[in-house]
């Protein structure tokens, strides 16, 4: 086995095997593309290009394998080990893949848990998108799969989202033109301060953190 691409092989099999039984012909199907897939990895040493040249050609063999097979064991685990593979690889097709592994799925014959993980992809990938609305929308998806992954995902994405919100709200106030972004604290004997009651004078905000040896040094 190419030790590079191990991670296939292995994926492939546990995902399939929490699959329940399904129909013989499309079992031999799949289970020949695997072997083909398998067959066309490049060895470890292989140049990069060969390497995403495979890649690419995974996507395609176990991406259209799921498209032409929606709502049954086979093509959702297809689906699967291709988005769980891309995401352990920091690919940027890992939440397409994962969305079609999430629609995919069929109501019976697969572990629910594993659909669940599916929508945290896409939720974690619209995030990063900066789409809460998105995110939301693939949070939702795990609703009805997995109560404790979507009241634990739900949480963080309300909080993700609210740092979203406040990032939006500080880029808009920070437009030249804008008012000053208020500024106000305490300073380091105890008073209150604002820079609003600075206007109209030269201030200089440098700014720094507890954690920088140095700037404490300064301070």
């Amino acid at each position: 086995m190419k030790p590079w691409c191990l991670a296939v092989l292995l994926a492939s099999v546990a995902l399939h095997a929490g699959c329940a039984e399904v129909a013989p012909d499309l079992s031999k199907e799949f289970a020949d593309l695997q072997q083909k897939i398998q067959d066309l990895q490049p060895n470890d040493d292989a140049p990069e290009n060969d390497k995403l040249a495979f890649i690419e050609k995974m996507k395609s063999g176990y991406g259209d394998f799921a498209k032409l097979h929606p709502k049954t064991p086979e093509g959702y685990s297809a689906a699967l080990t291709l988005a769980s593979l891309l995401n352990r690889m920091h690919d940027k097709d890992t939440a397409k893949f994962a969305e079609l592994a999430g629609n995919t799925a069929p109501a019976k014959g697969v572990d629910p848990k594993s659909v669940a993980l599916c929508w945290v992809w896409v939720a974690t990938a619209r995030l990063e998108e900066k789409d809460d609305k998105a995110a939301r929308a693939a949070v939702e998806k795990i609703k009805p799969l997995d109560s404790e992954i979507y009241d634990t995902v739900s949480e963080q994405v309300n909080v993700y989202v609210e740092r979203i919100t406040a990032m939006r709200k500080a880029e808009e106030l920070l437009k030249p033109g804008n008012p000053p972004f208020p500024i106000e604290e305490t300073d380091l004997n105890g008073a209150k301060f604002s820079l609003a009651a600075w206007k109209g004078k030269v201030v200089v905000l440098e700014f720094w953190s507890t954690d920088c040896p140095v700037c404490m040094a300064e301070w």
